[in-house]
C-alpha cells in the first residue's frame, strides 16, 4: 500500500513540475514574465494556473510588471487572477481588484481568491451587502501596512518568534512591581536584538506607554490623606492608581481578571478596582471614558492573534487600563454586555478597528440602558443578539410567558427593516404561528420570484440563513399560501 502511495505521489509531483514548465519536460522552467504573458486575456482555467505558479514565486521582482499589466487588462478572469497574485505578494491593489469583482455577476470567483489571501471573511452575497463590509475592511489599512503584513507572514517561524522568552520575562517583571523605566529598557533591547520578530511592535508600544507613565509618576503628588479628597479628586486618585492594578489568572480558561475574588472566605477587597466597583452607577461614566486608555497596568495574560490569513497563535500581552475598565463595566452594566469570544480575549489586544467597534458598542449599550426597567432591558438586549437567537427568545416570550402582543410587535419591527431581509421567511413563520398572517403574501411573492432560491449569503457570521430562508418560505407557501393578504390579531394589514 505504501509503495502504491509513493508511486502515486511521484506521479503527482512529476505532473505538477510538468505544468510549471508548461508541458515541456526538456526546456527551462517558465519565468514569472512567461506566466504573466499567459495571463493576458486568459480564460478562468489558464489564468488560475498561471496565478497559482506566480503566487509560489518567492521574489517580488515581477510585481511592477504585474501592476502595469493590471491597468491594461480587461478580461474578468485574468483581472481577478492578477489581483490574487498581487495580493499574495503584498500589494493592496490586488485586494481592491478582488473586492471590486464581488459586485459583478461572477463575483463568487473573486471571493474564492479573497479567501486565500484575506484574514477576514465577509462572504459573497448576491445582493451586494457583503461588498460594503469588504470595502470597510479595505479602508482600515494603508498600502504600506498591508505590504508589511504580508512581508512578515513570509518570514520563517524562527525569525518571527525569536527572543520571545525575553519579551515574556520583561512583561512578568512588570507584573512583579519592577520599575517601569527598566521594563521599558528591556523591551527596547528585545526589539533591537530581534527586529523581525512579530512581537516587536507590541514591545515598542508598551515601552513608549511605560515611559509616559514614568513621567506621570515623577510629577504625581500623593495626597497626605486620600480619605479627605473631594469626590472628583478621589476619582482622579483612583484612576491614577489603576496602573498598579494586578490580575489573577482564572483557572478555568486562563483569563486574567482584575476583579476582586468572590471566593468564599476571601479577605475584604480594597484598592482602586474595588472602590470603583463600590461606586456603582456613579463610576460608569468614568469607566466609559477609560475604554480608550491604553496605559499598561501590572497584569499580564495570553490571547490569540492572527499571524497569517489562516493561522492563529497564542501570544503574551500586558493588560491596559482599558481592559480593567471593560471588566468593571461588565460587572456594573446590565446583562448582556460584552462577552469574550475566545477563552482569553482582551480589548487591548484586538485590532484597532475591532477595538473601536467594541468600545462604541459598550458605550451605546450603557446609554440605551440608563433608567430602563428589567422588561425594557430584555427587549434592548434581544435586539443586540443575532436574529436566530432573537427568534428563539421571542418564541419563549410568546408561548411560555403568554405575551403574544409584545412578541408580534417586535416581529413586525424585525420584518419591516430591523433585520436582514433574508430572515423574513423565518420571522413570518413565527408570526403565523402566533395568528398573524399579514406578511404571508409578501414572503410567498418573493419566493415565487426566486428571491430566496439557493441564496449564497453570509449574515451574522454564517451562511445558514440562506438555506433556512428558502425552506421556510416554501413551507409558508404550502401551509399558509391561501391566507395571503390576511390580517393579524391586532388588525395588521
Amino acid at each position: 500500500m505504501r509503495a502504491l502511495l509513493a508511486a502515486f505521489l511521484a506521479i503527482l509531483s512529476f505532473a505538477a513540475a510538468s505544468v510549471a514548465r508548461g508541458g515541456d519536460d526538456d526546456g527551462p522552467a517558465p519565468s514569472p514574465e512567461d506566466f504573466l504573458a499567459r495571463m493576458k486575456g486568459a480564460d478562468s482555467r489558464a489564468a488560475e494556473d498561471a496565478a497559482d505558479a506566480l503566487v509560489r514565486v518567492e521574489g517580488d521582482e515581477f510585481v511592477p510588471a504585474a501592476l502595469a499589466q493590471l491597468t491594461e487588462e480587461t478580461e474578468f478572469h485574468a483581472r481577478i487572477a492578477l489581483g490574487y497574485v498581487l495580493a499574495a505578494h503584498g500589494e493592496k491593489a490586488g485586494l481592491e481588484v478582488l473586492v471590486g469583482s464581488l459586485a459583478q455577476r461572477a463575483g463568487h470567483l473573486g471571493y474564492v481568491y479573497l479567501t486565500r489571501v484575506a484574514p477576514e471573511d465577509f462572504g459573497w452575497n448576491r445582493d451586494g451587502s457583503s461588498v460594503v463590509k469588504w470595502r470597510a475592511w479595505l479602508a482600515g489599512f494603508t498600502d504600506d501596512e498591508y505590504r508589511e503584513r504580508v512581508r512578515r507572514e513570509r518570514l520563517s517561524p524562527a525569525a518571527r518568534s525569536a527572543g520571545r522568552e525575553e519579551f515574556e520575562a520583561a512583561l512578568e517583571s512588570l507584573s512583579g512591581d519592577a520599575d517601569r523605566t527598566k521594563v521599558a529598557e528591556r523591551l527596547r533591547a528585545y526589539a533591537k536584538s530581534h527586529p523581525r520578530a512579530d512581537l516587536v511592535p507590541d514591545a515598542l508600544e508598551v515601552a513608549r506607554r511605560l515611559d509616559e507613565e514614568a513621567k506621570e509618576d515623577a510629577a504625581w503628588k500623593e495626597p497626605v490623606d486620600p480619605g479627605l479628597l473631594s469626590p472628583p479628586a478621589r476619582t482622579a486618585w483612583l484612576v491614577y492608581h489603576l496602573r498598579d492594578a494586578k490580575g489573577v489568572r482564572l483557572p478555568f480558561d486562563g483569563y486574567t481578571s482584575v476583579l476582586p475574588s468572590r471566593r468564599k472566605g476571601a479577605p475584604p477587597s480594597s484598592g482602586p478596582v474595588a472602590e470603583l466597583l463600590a461606586g456603582g452607577a456613579s463610576s460608569i461614566p468614568v469607566l466609559l471614558e477609560l475604554l480608550d486608555d491604553r496605559r499598561p497596568i501590572r497584569g499580564t495574560g495570553w490571547c490569540l492573534r492572527r499571524v497569517s490569513a489562516r493561522e492563529w497563535a497564542s501570544i503574551p500581552v500586558v493588560l491596559r487600563v482599558q481592559d480593567a475598565a471593560l471588566e468593571m463595566l461588565n460587572a456594573l452594566l446590565p446583562t448582556p454586555n460584552y462577552e469574550r469570544k475566545r477563552t482569553a480575549d482582551y480589548l487591548s489586544a484586538q485590532d484597532p478597528a475591532d477595538r473601536r467597534a467594541l468600545i462604541a458598542d459598550v458605550r451605546s449599550w450603557a446609554h440605551d440602558t440608563v433608567g430602563k426597567t428589567p422588561s425594557e432591558l430584555r427587549w434592548i438586549g434581544l435586539r443586540r443578539g443575532s436574529t436566530l437567537d432573537a427568534l428563539k427568545a421571542i418564541r419563549q416570550i410568546a408561548f411560555e410567558e403568554k405575551k403574544t402582543k409584545e412578541a408580534l410587535d417586535e416581529l413586525q419591527l424585525m420584518f419591516d427593516g430591523g433585520r436582514h431581509w433574508i430572515y423574513r421567511p423565518m420571522i413570518c413563520e413565527l408570526m403565523v404561528e402566533l395568528g398573524d398572517t399579514s406578511k404571508v403574501a409578501e414572503v410567498v411573492a418573493a419566493f415565487d420570484e426566486g428571491k430566496y432560491s439557493k441564496q449564497s449569503i453570509q449574515v451574522d457570521g454564517g451562511t445558514e440563513a440562506g438555506r433556512r430562508a428558502e425552506e421556510a418560505a416554501q413551507q409558508i407557501k404550502e401551509r399558509y399560501g391561501k391566507a395571503s393578504g390576511g390580517e393579524g390579531p391586532n388588525g395588521r394589514k
